[in-house]
Parts: structure tokens; C-alpha cells; sequence
């Protein structure tokens, strides 16, 4: 019996068997035409996060774990690189500085020179004391209000006072 390159016999095999393929194998694995040629233009890999090819760069690696106890950089001109603390911080303590101005609230605290006080303490948020400070200057006509709002103009521009969620006021307007 003669066999063909392929290994087969040619015509002393299975009569269903086609030429080039294995008569011992299920008829599933039988192949229909022939197979195809490997050849590299053909092949193509998934991205290898090589840094020839061209793409964004990577992330830069995380902080070693503890946050640092310096205040961020000033970048100038008002600006702060600091999210959590937009208005800045203060300069000693680092603490984040409130969105309100002392210098503001102090001005509008003077007004209790005209009988008025209490509109500083409503601008910083400590609502409950401006409207006793109002109260209290309209009951005295206007004497309560000269002296409280006096000192108390004097406590929030020396920087004594905070803001209702105890952060320091920023100074400026």
C-alpha cells in the first residue's frame, strides 16, 4: 500500500475519507480547505504599554502615606494649590481660613457706632448673636450698641474672632 506525504493512504483507506485528511479522527476535526500560512503582517498584539508608542503617559505614583505638615505652595496672585482649603491657610497654624473677610466684618461691625450694631456678626454667620447685638442697641437707644459694637469690631479686626465652623478669617476683602 503506498502512502502520500500527508501520510495517509491514497486510495486503499475509508471510501468517506477526503484526500488529506485523517480517517481515524472524528468527522468534526476534519479540515474543509487548506491551512492557512503564518505570516507576521498578519498577527497583531494588543498594546504593550511600551514607551515607544505614542499615548498618554502614566499616572505618577502615590505619596508615601502621610500627608505632609507644610501648608501647600502659594502660587500667587490669591491662588492656592489646595482644594481643601480654597481661601488659603493660615500662615502659622495651617488651618484652612474661612470665606469670610475680617476686615469686612469689622467695618460692618463699626456700624454700631451709629447705633446698628450686630450686621458683622449676621455677615459672619453667627446670625443668633448679631440679632441680640440689634436688639440689645434698639432697648438702650443706641448706648449697648456704641459699646458692644465698638469691642466687638475691635475682636473680629485684630483677629480674635472665627467663623461659625471655627476656621480663622482671612484677612483682606
Amino acid at each position: 500500500m503506498h502512502r502520500g506525504a500527508d501520510g495517509h493512504s491514497g486510495a486503499g483507506g475509508r471510501a468517506d475519507s477526503a484526500p488529506g485528511s485523517n480517517p481515524a479522527a472524528p468527522p468534526c476535526a476534519i479540515r474543509a480547505g487548506p491551512r492557512p500560512i503564518w505570516h507576521a503582517e498578519n498577527v497583531t498584539d494588543p498594546p504593550s504599554g511600551n514607551p515607544a508608542e505614542p499615548g498618554p503617559p502614566p499616572p505618577p505614583p502615590p505619596g508615601y502615606g502621610y500627608p505632609s505638615p507644610f501648608p501647600p505652595q502659594y502660587l500667587g496672585s490669591g491662588v492656592y494649590n489646595d482644594p481643601s482649603a480654597p481661601f488659603g491657610r493660615h500662615p502659622v497654624t495651617g488651618e484652612p481660613l474661612s470665606d469670610k473677610s475680617k476686615l469686612v466684618g469689622g467695618l460692618l461691625q463699626l456700624l454700631g457706632l451709629f447705633g446698628i450694631a450686630g450686621i458683622g456678626r449676621i455677615y459672619l454667620g453667627h446670625t443668633g448673636l448679631g440679632i441680640v447685638q440689634l436688639v440689645v442697641g434698639l432697648a438702650t437707644c443706641t448706648v449697648g450698641a456704641i459699646v458692644w459694637g465698638l469691642i466687638d469690631a475691635v475682636l473680629i479686626l485684630t483677629g480674635n474672632v472665627r467663623d461659625p465652623h471655627g476656621r480663622p478669617l482671612r484677612d483682606g476683602t
